[in-house]
This record gives C-alpha cells, structure tokens and sequence, in this order.
C-alpha cells in the first residue's frame, strides 16, 4: 500500500551532537506501526521532523509520494496529520469540552461528548486541563485525536501517564480503516499488535 506520510534518510545534529543519521519512519493507511528505542535515541526528533515541527539537516518528507521543501505542521496538518506531543497538548484558557467542540466545528470528525466517553473523561469535560490529573489529561488529548479523525496520527509517548487498565480506552486500542500512526515509546503490550516495530 502506498505511503501516506514517508521522513526519509533524515539527519538531524544538535550542538554538534549527531542525533539521526540516515533514520526513516513511514505511515501506511490502516497500519498501526511503533517506534522503540533507549532515551536520547532521537525517537521525538524523528517524529518531530515527520510532523514538520522541527526541519532535518539532511533527508525529506514526503506526503503522498510529493517531497515537501520544507515540511510545516501547519500544513501537513491540512492535509490530515495530527501530532500528538509528548507535553500538554490542551490549552489552560478553556475547559476540554470548549476545546474539543473547536476541533469538532472545524474538522466535522467525531462528537466531543462521545470522544469523551470512548476515552473515560466524560466526567472531566468541564473542567480545565490544569484540573486533570496526568492520566486524565492524556486520555482528554486522545479524546482530541477521536474528535479531530487525522488521516494520519503521529503520537509521542501516547500512553503517558495512563493506567494500564485505562489504555484499553485509546484510540490506538480499536482498529479503524485511517490508523497509520507511529507512537515513539511505551512498554505496553499493545505494541505486540502492531503491523511493523522499528527499534532504534
């Protein structure tokens, strides 16, 4: 199947410190794919320069097959992408309920309120996300995911801070037809369903 979202050959330095040299990542429609590697291995970095937040030294990204010049999240985001950080997604100014129900206007994907239920934050939906505990702020920015219905989904430590037992509740735990995603590094088991693991 073809790649929907390919970092290819990507070279990344940082302070003079190699960081990537010559790694890719590829997203292909319908397969859930995993990234794990030791701390400082550049795993975020190589999702950061796939979601078009940071620019590569060498290396490109395509979309589609096409080569992006210069890659930006806002664009790729147009095109479909969500990246999923490995900080605080949600914004302080506004309860998770006003921030999903933004996403749901402008993108037309799943209700706010029954994103909160698949995810168990139903009961936080009036709430701000400095009110959340960690587990439950994760899962309310999983909750955006389901809402927003990327193409493509780019996910950093997508289980951080979630219980165990609550993982069952993300996204990645379902199949769906538009799951390309590429998390960067979690011990949980559900990575033993993924169709492809790159271990750096």
């Amino acid at each position: 199947m073809t790649e929907l979202l390919c970092a290819d050959c990507i070279g990344k330095s940082y302070r003079g410190r190699r960081i990537l040299s010559s790694a890719s990542l590829r997203a292909v429609p319908g397969e859930l794919r995993a990234l794990l590697g030791r701390n400082g291995a550049g795993k975020s970095t190589l999702l950061k320069i796939a979601a078009g937040w940071v620019q590569p030294h060498t290396g490109q990204v395509r979309w589609e097959g096409s080569v992006l010049s210069r890659a930006s999240l806002p664009e790729l985001a147009r095109r479909g992408l969500f990246y999923l950080p490995d900080h605080d997604l949600l914004s302080d100014a506004f309860t998770v309920r006003r921030q999903l129900e933004m996403l749901r206007r402008r993108f037309d994907g799943l209700a706010p309120e029954e994103a909160a239920r698949r995810t168990g934050v139903e009961a936080q939906l009036d709430k701000r996300p400095s009110a959340l505990s960690g587990g439950e702020l994760r899962r309310a920015e999983l909750a955006a995911v389901l809402v927003r219905q990327p193409r493509c989904l780019l996910a950093d430590e997508p289980y951080r801070g979630v219980a165990p037992r609550d993982a069952k509740c993300s996204p990645m735990s379902s199949a769906s037809s538009r799951r390309p995603q590429s998390p960067s590094s979690s011990p949980d088991t559900r990575y033993r369903r993924s169709s492809r693991l790159r271990i750096t």
